[in-house]
C-alpha cells in the first residue's frame, strides 16, 4: 500500500526533530508519531483530523485548532500550551500540572477537568459549560462567555 503524503514527509524528518508542522494540509490522520523522543511543538492545526495519536512525552506545546476532533489523548507530563479550539470535543482529558495555556473555546464542552495551578491563561468561551472548576491562583486571563454559566467563583483580582 502506498504511504500517504503525511507518512513520507514524517518519514524523512531525523529522529530527533524538536518541531513538527503540518498545519493546513487537509489531512484526515496523523500516523505514529512515537519515534520523535524529543519532539516539544506539534503544530496540526487547520485540517480534517478526527482524531490524535499517542502523544510524545516531551511536548510542550500542541496546537490542534480547527480540525474536527472529538477528543483527545492523554496528554503528556510536560505539556504547557493547549489549543484545541474550533473542533467537536465533548471533554478533556486531564490536564498536565504544567499547562499555562489552555484554550478549548467553540467546542462541545459541558464540563471543564480540574484546573492546575499553573494555569494562566484560559479561554473556553462558546462551549456549553454551565459552571467552572475552581480557578487557579496563577490565572491572569480568563474568557468564558457564551455559555450558560450562571455563576463563577471567586475571582482573582489579577485576572483580566
Amino acid at each position: 500500500m502506498a504511504k500517504s503524503v503525511i507518512e513520507e514527509y514524517l518519514d524523512s524528518l531525523p529522529d530527533d526533530v524538536i518541531v513538527i508542522n503540518v498545519s493546513y494540509k487537509l489531512i484526515k490522520y496523523l500516523p505514529d508519531l512515537s519515534r520523535f523522543k524529543k519532539l516539544e511543538k506539534l503544530y496540526c492545526y487547520n485540517n480534517e483530523l478526527r482524531l490524535l495519536p499517542v502523544l510524545p512525552e516531551n511536548l510542550r506545546i500542541l496546537h490542534c485548532s480547527n480540525n474536527e476532533l472529538t477528543s483527545l489523548p492523554i496528554l503528556p507530563k510536560k505539556l504547557e500550551n493547549l489549543y484545541c479550539n474550533d473542533n467537536q470535543l465533548t471533554s478533556l482529558p486531564v490536564l498536565p500540572e504544567n499547562l499555562e495555556i489552555l484554550y478549548c473555546s467553540n467546542n462541545e464542552l459541558t464540563s471543564l477537568p480540574i484546573l492546575q495551578e499553573n494555569l494562566r491563561d484560559l479561554s473556553c468561551y462558546d462551549n456549553q459549560l454551565t459552571l467552572l472548576p475552581v480557578l487557579p491562583k496563577k490565572l491572569i486571563k480568563l474568557n468564558c462567555s457564551s455559555n450558560q454559566i450562571t455563576s463563577l467563583p471567586i475571582l482573582q483580582e489579577n485576572l483580566t
